[in-house]
């Protein structure tokens, strides 16, 4: 599963140069700090059996991860879900 969220409208950078904009280095020329973008995101996860049984767990994230600023983008792969708990919600 991925996804991807944006936030809209943070800043504004006008290129008074004639080089090409390197995109992932938006954020940084525009003054944009950590702080003025963090945000949290909660969503419900529903696994679905083939059973017809169902579960589903709240995930909550900090965004966005240590780099962004920097490189422009951030990922992060979540392997460890032993700290949600999937509650059946469908027998």
């Amino acid at each position: 599963m991925a996804f991807r969220y944006s936030i809209n409208n943070i800043a504004e950078y006008t290129s008074n140069e004639e080089e090409e904009i390197d995109h992932k280095q938006l954020l940084n020329k525009a003054g944009v700090e950590i702080i003025n973008i963090k945000s949290n995101i909660k969503f419900n996860l529903t696994i679905n059996l083939e059973s017809g049984k169902s579960f589903q767990s709240e995930i909550t994230l900090e965004m966005p991860l240590d780099g962004v600023i920097e490189e422009g983008v951030s990922s992060q792969e979540f392997t460890d879900m032993s700290k949600y708990i999937f509650k059946r919600v469908k027998n």
